[in-house]
């Protein structure tokens, strides 16, 4: 699953599109400079969760690249992006 990067994004009610949903438990990760506990954190949360998104925005470390491994990884169960 590719990092996507958001820019100028403003919350519409429409965009949850509730209706489309599956049933599940999501879990919301931000960070900002998180590769000393991002991997851990994401490894250790997984198998309770039936999703996690992840998002990061202005990391000056490893992040990025081990979201983007991980979200191989994990594919559409990590969702991760760049804001």
């Amino acid at each position: 699953m590719p990092i996507k990067t958001i820019t100028g994004y403003e919350f519409r009610p429409e965009d949850l599109n509730i209706a489309s949903r599956t049933p599940g438990i999501s879990a919301f990760l931000r960070t900002r400079n998180g590769a000393d506990f991002v991997e851990a954190t994401i490894r250790s949360h997984m198998p309770f969760y039936d999703e996690i998104v992840a998002v990061f925005n202005q990391c000056e470390d490893k992040t990025a690249d081990i979201l983007a491994r991980l979200s191989q990884e994990f594919g559409p169960r990590l969702r991760v992006f760049h804001y």
